[in-house]
């Protein structure tokens, strides 16, 4: 993928790739530098909130790894290599 594609918000790039956009609401986001961790409520598929970690490449955000349960070290560089 170019990295000049992506999304305005990590907000915007979360929901892009989730099939019940519509349906789905942020419940929390954290940005750190160029990496933004988003807790979605999706209903009825993760009824329980459902994780989704974005980064910024040339100014743009991207997905880069989701699931239904928090990812630690996700802020941190030298743990995860995205």
């Amino acid at each position: 993928m170019d990295d000049r594609q992506g999304h305005a918000s990590p907000e915007l790039a979360a929901l892009a790739t989730l099939s019940q956009a519509a349906e789905a609401q942020v419940v929390s986001i954290e940005v750190r530098g160029d990496r933004a961790e988003l807790v979605i409520k999706t209903i009825p598929s993760h009824p329980d909130g459902y994780w989704v970690y974005c980064i910024r490449r040339h100014g743009r955000w991207h997905e880069t790894v989701s699931g239904n349960g928090p990812t630690i070290g996700w802020d941190e560089p030298r743990v995860i290599e995205w």
